[in-house]
This record gives C-alpha cells, sequence and structure tokens, in this order.
C-alpha cells in the first residue's frame, strides 16, 4: 500500500519526456519515482530508480515534506512527539547531512511543506494541542538553515491547517489541509484574494502540494494526484 504524503516535480530534460514526480511513501520510508509522458491520459508510469531511505533513528520518522535540487533530496520528517528534522540524501538513499529543526523554528510544531527560491528556503508548521492542529507559520530559513525573523502566521489569512507550500521568489501558496483551500499570500503575510477553492469532489484528506508558475499538483492520502 502507497501512503503518499509528499510530492516534488521535475520537467523530465534528463530523466526522459514529460513531467517526473517523485513521491515519499511513509508506510515503507521510499522515494517512488514516476513518468507521465502523455498528457491525454491519467497513467503516470513507475520508473526503477526509486530510492530507500535509511533514517539514524530506531523508528522510521513521518515524512512531511520534499524537495529535489536535480541531485539530492531534502526530506522533513517528524518524530513523535513532535521533533522536527531536515535530511539531506544524495540519489542513493545515503544521509548528507541531517538538521534539528525543532531547535530552529521551535517546539511543539508538525512540519507540513518546504520551498525554496534557490537559496533560501520556507517551511510551513502547525502547532498541536492535544495533536489538534490549530495555528500555522511559514518559517524563513538561510541557505545554511538557520531561522530568520520574519515568520509569517497564517491564522489571519485563514489557513489553519498548512500543508503544501510553494513560492514563486516572491509570494506563496499554502495548501490547508482543513478546508482544502490553496492561499495566496504576499511575502508579508496578506492573503491575496486569488486564493483556489478546490471543487468539494477534492474534498479528501489532502497532503501535500507541488507548484510551479503555472499549476498546482496536490496529492492525497487517499493515493490520488489532482
Amino acid at each position: 500500500m502507497l501512503l503518499l504524503l509528499n510530492i516534488f516535480i521535475t520537467n523530465a530534460s534528463n530523466n526522459g519526456p514529460g513531467l517526473n514526480f517523485w513521491l515519499t511513501n511513509d508506510a515503507t520510508s521510499f522515494i517512488h519515482h514516476w513518468n507521465w509522458t502523455d498528457e491525454s491520459v491519467s497513467i503516470i508510469y513507475n520508473q526503477t530508480d526509486g530510492i530507500p531511505l535509511s533514517y539514524n533513528t530506531s523508528f522510521p520518522p513521518i515524512e512531511a515534506g520534499l524537495l529535489f535540487n536535480g541531485t539530492n533530496f531534502l526530506v522533513l520528517t517528524i518524530s513523535i512527539p513532535p521533533q522536527n528534522s531536515l535530511t539531506n540524501f544524495d540519489r542513493t538513499g545515503t544521509i548528507v547531512a541531517q538538521y534539528n529543526l525543532s531547535s530552529r523554528i521551535g517546539t511543539n510544531l508538525f512540519t507540513g511543506g518546504i520551498t525554496t527560491n534557490g537559496t533560501d528556503y520556507w517551511i510551513s508548521a502547525a502547532t498541536s494541542a492535544s495533536f489538534a492542529l490549530s495555528n500555522s507559520y511559514i518559517f524563513h530559513l538561510n541557505s545554511t538553515f538557520e531561522n530568520q525573523t520574519d515568520m509569517i502566521e497564517l491564522n489571519p489569512a485563514g489557513a489553519n491547517n498548512a500543508r503544501g507550500l510553494y513560492t514563486n521568489g516572491s509570494d506563496f501558496w499554502v495548501l490547508d489541509a482543513e478546508d482544502f483551500h490553496i492561499y495566496h499570500l504576499n511575502r508579508t503575510g496578506n492573503n491575496i484574494t486569488d486564493g483556489l477553492k478546490l471543487p468539494s469532489t477534492y474534498d479528501f484528506s489532502v497532503a501535500a502540494m507541488y507548484g510551479n508558475n503555472s499549476d498546482f499538483w496536490i496529492v492525497s492520502a487517499e493515493f490520488r494526484i489532482c
């Protein structure tokens, strides 16, 4: 069974035609590589270069976010009780570096998404009260993953359960798993009114989002990519 909780998509210039989907499977700590070559059909093909992930922990953590830069994968993970980490894996699944995010952004947070402008990183996270997600934030990290001082609180914009996160270098788009909405925010966190409400047919357990300058891709815990 696939429990797909993260997604990253690359144009397939070096990995075959079409689009490449990279998705983590929490059930097995594995990054799957799927390729989609024909937009007229909703069929994607499993590739043979998926990557098993191995952590320096007794129990595999929950994988909460994924970035791929063409050579390495950055994977956000959560251990229970909430302990957030960011692990840098090479293409063989070997750990290159590991960062304790809880000491950088705070404790009792559930990270949900990660995005980059090529140098800095932004991470979405929600607080927990008896494991009920409530307040959500975007944290800004520099190139060495140190927390900056321009954190954005998402609740005033209406996002209470932030999962997927995308930036085009200036604005942010946040997938809210509570009200099935993609919020569009500027760099200071002000809500831009052209966000997207997902159709009621998509009201399932949305888990992650990938965006580019034209489209959004959403993966659900019901094993669908939309």
